[in-house]
């Protein structure tokens, strides 16, 4: 009698996952004071501090992040997050309080990190994990008349082929260890701070250079037809103004504190756009008045700039407050614009907060709290990113990690 049938399964296809490019977060965060070294009893708002990476331990390397302090309940604190993906990793990362309206008194580390100056904190990365660390700390008091704090630059723009140099004009002769400060300026035609493939050098820029220690004027100069100018500096503290074109609105800020250090060249990209012109059909900025105007959109790569493939969210709630006090709410648009018109001025300018509600499902990759100095003289900026949460995740679940 033969054996009885059965069933010969029928063979399945797992699906393999594509494979995804392995990323790293690089999350710095802590607190500035305005008192005297370990004296955490008053926290400081609106105090620039950037991070930066380096392959060098002596150098500051290329600009990542900057971000203030926030201001209301969690004032003084600072976040500062780079996602390393297919982008470079860097040996060292520098936290650096570079407020030119700040002098640093000193710093202090309680994850690890190494305090290479008074306002300056390193950290080497892990070769396969995340670096999360919390807990980094600087004092700081109001910068005297003329000078400025520490260094600072904007995003690092795409490289730009070495060519001729303009000569500065003023540079003093160096009298001990050197180090080279450049500028390059470039059309910012989408205004995301940054320079993308298309867009051009601008040369004919203008520029100085301050000593920190007594805002003596130190060089100056204009920028070449590759729109750079580079000095040879003595080691140390110095100031960099950059004057805006006729017609013309920076997309970074134009002063710059900047300390040089190692044997390298320190870089600042910075870019211009033409002046923003109001439609006819968009209300005007009537006199004694002020206007903001942003975008909130989804920062996919966490970068904290508006990339082209990066759309906006709709429908995010922006509140408008001075003193604590609400003075307007409006929405994102379908595009993640939104603008707050007419805005009463008591005094010009006057200091007012401007805040973003996460919408569902999202958390910020910037601050939800910007303060900002609002004039009847130009618009003001300020943009919103947000990412869906779960791509978040990581960073969430490590957040108790010192």
């Amino acid at each position: 009698m033969p054996p009885p049938a059965t069933n010969t399964p029928t063979p399945t296809h797992t699906l393999t996952p594509s494979p995804t490019p392995e990323t790293f977060t690089r999350a710095f965060r802590g607190f500035v004071y305005n008192a005297s070294p370990y004296d955490a009893t008053n926290p400081q708002a609106e105090v620039t501090v950037t991070l930066y990476g380096s392959y060098s331990a002596t150098d500051l390397g290329s600009f990542l992040r900057t971000n203030p302090t926030n201001s209301g309940p969690d004032a003084g604190k600072y976040n500062l997050t780079y996602v390393v993906g297919s982008g470079a990793d860097f040996t060292y990362y520098n936290i650096v309080m570079n407020d030119p309206n700040w002098t640093s008194l000193g710093a202090q580390s309680g994850s690890g990190g190494i305090v290479k100056a008074a306002n300056w904190i390193q950290f080497v990365r892990p070769s396969t994990t995340d670096l999360i660390k919390f807990d980094n700390k600087f004092w700081v008091s109001p910068a005297s008349p003329g000078g400025t704090a520490t260094p600072t630059p904007t995003s690092t723009a795409s490289p730009v082929a070495p060519t001729s140099t303009a000569t500065p004009t003023a540079t003093a002769t160096p009298t001990g260890p050197t180090a080279t400060l450049c500028l390059h300026t470039y059309s910012d035609t989408n205004g995301n701070g940054r320079q993308d493939e298309g867009e051009p050098t601008l040369p004919g820029v203008a520029a100085s250079v301050q000593r920190h220690s007594d805002g003596s004027a130190v060089a100056d100069g204009v920028t070449a037809g590759d729109g750079r100018i580079c000095w040879t500096l003595v080691q140390g503290q110095y100031r960099l103004l950059v004057t805006v074109p006729a017609g013309m609105e920076a997309t970074s800020p134009t002063i710059w504190g900047v300390l040089l250090g190692g044997s390298g060249t320190f870089d600042v990209p910075l870019g211009f756009r033409p002046e923003s012109v109001t439609p006819t059909a968009t209300p005007t900025t009537a006199p004694g008045t002020g206007r903001i105007q942003g975008r909130v959109w989804e920062d996919r790569n966490q970068d904290q700039a508006i990339d082209p493939d990066e759309p906006g969210i709709a429908g995010v709630a922006i509140t408008l407050r001075q003193n604590n006090a609400v003075l307007s709410t409006t929405t994102s648009a379908a595009d993640g614009s939104y603008t707050f018109f007419n805005i009463t001025l008591p005094q010009d300018p006057t200091t007012m907060m401007v805040s973003e509600t996460d919408p569902p499902g999202y958390v910020s990759t910037t601050p939800n709290e910007v303060s900002v100095q609002v004039s009847s003289a130009y618009p003001v900026t300020v943009h919103f990113g947000d990412v869906t949460s779960h791509l978040y995740l990581p960073m969430l679940m490590r957040a108790d990690e010192g």
